[in-house]
C-alpha cells in the first residue's frame, strides 16, 4: 500500500494525538486548558500527560494545580506532569525531578509566581539573588 502525502499527514496527527510525554507549545496560538488564555510565556508552560496519553497544556504552574484541584481529571488518571524549564525555556522537566522556586519577581502569567528549574543549584542561585523560597512538588499539590 502506497502512502499519500494526505495519508501520511493524517496517520501524523494521529500518532501526535497520542503522545505519551510533553508536547512543544505553540506560543500565542494555544490555549490553557484552565484558565482559557492564549499561552504567551515559555518559561511557565506546565503540561499534564494522563495513562490514557491525553494531553493538557496550561500557561502556568497555578493553572495546572487548579485544574487538578477542581477533579477535572481525576490524580489515578494522571500519567506525569512536566514543567518548562524556567532557565531552559523549551525544555521540560519531569514535576518529580524539579526544584520549584516560589518569588513575586517571577511575574508568572497567573500570579501563581512558581518556576520550576531542573537543578537544585538552579534554584538555589535563583534564590540568593531574588527573594523566594524553595518549595517541592509535594507542597504544591492539592
Amino acid at each position: 500500500m502506497k502512502l499519500t502525502g494526505i495519508k501520511l499527514m493524517l496517520l501524523s496527527i494521529v500518532f501526535y494525538g497520542c503522545a505519551a510525554g510533553p508536547q512543544p507549545v505553540l506560543l500565542g496560538k494555544e490555549n490553557c486548558e484552565q484558565c482559557k488564555m492564549t499561552i504567551m510565556e515559555n518559561q511557565f508552560v506546565a503540561e499534564l500527560v494522563t495513562k490514557k496519553t491525553k494531553l493538557y497544556k496550561f500557561d502556568d504552574v497555578q493553572c495546572l494545580l487548579n485544574f487538578v484541584q477542581a477533579d477535572k481529571i481525576k490524580k489515578d488518571e494522571i500519567k506525569n506532569v512536566y514543567l518548562m524549564d524556567y532557565e531552559a525555556p523549551g525544555n521540560f522537566i519531569s514535576a518529580s525531578n524539579a526544584f520549584f522556586i516560589k518569588s513575586e519577581n517571577l511575574k508568572s502569567p497567573m500570579g501563581g509566581n512558581i518556576a520550576a528549574f531542573k537543578t537544585e543549584a538552579a534554584a538555589t542561585k535563583y534564590v540568593s539573588n531574588n527573594p523566594g523560597q524553595k518549595i517541592n512538588w509535594n507542597q504544591l499539590l492539592p
